[in-house]
């Protein structure tokens, strides 16, 4: 009999992590894009005040970020000095490919960025950053939106999965 109660305790408790966990990638994912947002604006700026080069702007990037967008920029800027590859985008692209760990949104904004790095000229570059910026913000805006409801859901929805799975195998 005490074994079936620490099953449904295991059952419960297992259940509920997985809720727990799926809560905290969905507040990753608005801290991230967040972060994000901040060095896209970032570049923005310095790349029309200053026209830094695109290894430094991408080092000043790396500098402003947060520690999981951070990783992104330190990886870019160390491809474009030794020059890996032929152009900006493709270093971008190895780059995204490098840092598996961040969420889809963030990813999708950073390949939508890797599309006009180094290929166009400054007016073109500056626009692809706003670009980069506007699909962000609306990635943002939409966790945002949903964001608190759906930490909640998954939450209640992990306990009580793991109650009812326990209560159906007790």
């Amino acid at each position: 009999m005490e074994l079936r109660w620490v099953g449904a305790a295991l059952v419960v408790g297992s259940c509920s992590g997985v809720g727990f966990a799926r809560a905290a990638a969905q507040r990753r994912e608005t801290r991230v894009l967040k972060q994000l947002l901040q060095v896209l604006e970032i570049m923005s700026l310095e790349l029309s005040y200053r026209v830094t080069p695109l290894p430094e702007l991408c080092r000043i990037a790396e500098e402003r970020a947060g520690r999981e967008v951070r990783e992104f920029f330190h990886i870019l800027s160390d491809l474009l000095r030794s020059q890996v590859a032929p152009d900006a985008s493709q270093c971008a692209r190895i780059a995204l490919s490098k840092c598996p760990q961040l969420p889809a949104a963030a990813s999708q904004v950073l390949t939508q960025l890797s599309l006009s790095l180094g290929q166009y000229d400054f007016d073109g570059q500056l626009q692809g950053l706003k670009k980069a910026c506007g699909l962000c913000e609306s990635e943002l805006n939409r966790c945002l939106v949903d964001g608190d409801s759906k930490v909640r859901t998954y939450r209640t929805v992990g306990i009580c999965a793991g109650m009812a799975l326990a209560v159906l195998l007790f």
